[in-house]
């Protein structure tokens, strides 16, 4: 498990449900999950619609070459 920290405060609880592929590495999964929640906040996406359907992350090959389907996907709780 892991914990982000949002500039507003807001903390998000990110663990994985599913095993992972084998092509991401710990560094990996945390290069990945700071790009996405960089993306997200950003943008301005609802942080609700991450709760739903769970942070996608890539490992560094896959998201050079804009691989569609990730490599695993994080449960995430969003505190407030």
């Amino acid at each position: 498990m892991m914990t982000a920290v949002a500039e507003d405060g807001r903390t998000l609880d990110l663990s994985a449900d599913e095993p992972l592929e084998d092509c991401l590495t710990w560094d990996q999964l945390v290069g990945s999950v700071t790009i996405s929640l960089c993306t997200w906040f950003t943008t301005g996406l609802d942080l609700r619609l991450l709760g739903r359907n769970g942070l996608p992350v890539w490992c560094a090959q896959h998201r050079a070459a804009g691989t569609e389907d990730p490599c695993g996907r994080l449960r995430v709780v969003v505190n407030q």
